[in-house]
């Protein structure tokens, strides 16, 4: 995360085990449901209440400086879960695919 703000990136992506961010941990809850983009408040929110998708530093230090998260599989091309600062339209950001 640090990395990609001091390089200046657009976008800083993480890859995990699963396919983005979900209303619950998929590998126990099958019918969990992805969560297509998210906003930093509700992210650190989940975050603090024991959630273990994102690092609670990781997400303030990108709300710090606006850097777009982008979390998905590194076992699949699918889209993932976008976070970005309040108000930001996830449809506006660069291509993702």
């Amino acid at each position: 995360m640090a990395l990609a703000v001091a390089l200046g990136a657009d976008i800083c992506e993480i890859y995990t085990d699963v396919d983005g961010i979900f209303t619950a941990d998929p590998r126990i809850v099958p019918t969990a449901k992805r969560i297509p983009s998210i906003s930093y408040d509700a992210i650190l929110e989940m975050a603090s209440c024991g959630s273990k998708v994102l690092a609670l530093r990781c997400v303030e230090y990108a709300q710090r400086f606006k850097m777009p998260l982008h979390v998905r599989s590194s076992f699949s091309h699918r889209m993932g879960t976008l976070v970005v600062p309040e108000g930001v339209d996830a449809r506006t950001l660069p291509n993702l695919q």
